[in-house]
């Protein structure tokens, strides 16, 4: 299976649209958003990869 993405990757800025007050609540907690939309993307295309491997092995 191929990596996900290189960890070493340099970073890059963007600009995102996120809920005002989910915002809001994320920094009292001092969420780190750029760590956490990292995160869950590795997560969801784990989960699409391992959906795809599945179907090119005749899985359902």
């Amino acid at each position: 299976m191929q990596k996900l993405c290189y960890i070493t990757a340099p970073k890059k800025s963007t600009n995102v649209t996120i809920n005002c007050d989910l915002l809001a609540k994320s920094r009292a907690l001092n969420v780190n958003l750029s760590a956490t939309v990292e995160s869950a993307s590795s997560q969801i295309l784990a989960s699409s990869e391992l959906g795809r491997v599945a179907v090119s092995h005749g899985q359902p």
